[in-house]
């Protein structure tokens, strides 16, 4: 989609692209084993999730396949004779460069890196995995000295620090609750379930986005 389609050329590229999706996709695959291998991988859990993505992106033949979608919209332009030959090259490089490396992919998925993945949740779980934790909290971050209990702690500072000005606002709207009840799980569903809380048009709710976006 970020693709410019306006000339021979550009559908040339593409197709050279098509054709060189087979590599690309063996080296993932390269990379996806020596994971499995070495106990890097995707939590187990997740993967029902992933499975469903990577079955939808199997197709009959090539027309149905999105990526044939700029060989159906050639442009008017372009010589009658020219169209028929690159729709012919775009249907020849789905049906035996792009189908078949997706359904190839599938078949790994389902029969080799669903079943060596790992049971486990949490990155530290992984080889190293402390010390890859604490590279990516560094990386998300972008601060160099940042630590995961650092940040955690900042967390809890901030649920803390944000808890307490909604405590204030209950205080200042003079919200109660029955005696026994908690006061700020009954707040929380009021501000839900309250009909003077929701736009009631299409305009109230795009002037009240627009100032909620302004005033972020």
């Amino acid at each position: 989609e970020a693709m410019r389609f306006r000339t021979v050329a550009d559908y040339e590229r593409y197709l050279k692209r098509l054709a060189d999706l087979p590599r690309y996709f063996a080296e993932q695959v390269a990379n996806l084993r020596t994971g499995v291998r070495e106990g890097f991988t995707i939590p187990v859990e997740i993967l029902p999730n992933l499975a469903k993505v990577i079955a939808a992106e199997q197709y009959a033949k090539p027309e149905d396949c999105p990526l044939y979608s700029p060989f159906a919209n050639l442009p008017s332009t372009m010589p009658a004779a020219e169209q028929e030959r690159l729709r012919a090259a775009g249907r020849g490089a789905i049906a035996t460069k792009v189908l078949p490396t997706y359904a190839a992919f599938q078949r790994f998925f389902d029969g080799e890196y669903v079943p060596g993945a790992r049971k486990t949740l949490g990155a530290s779980a992984m080889p190293s995995g402390a010390a890859y934790y604490a590279d990516l909290v560094r990386y998300y971050t972008t601060l160099p000295d940042a630590t995961p209990e650092g940040i955690h702690a900042v967390g809890l500072a901030e649920v803390k620090r944000i808890r307490a000005d909604m405590e204030a606002v209950i205080d200042e709207v003079g919200f109660q609750a029955p005696a026994g009840q908690n006061r700020f799980r009954m707040f929380l569903e009021f501000l839900r379930t309250n009909p003077q809380f929701y736009p009631k048009t299409a305009g109230e709710l795009l002037r009240e986005a627009a100032f909620i976006a302004k005033d972020i």
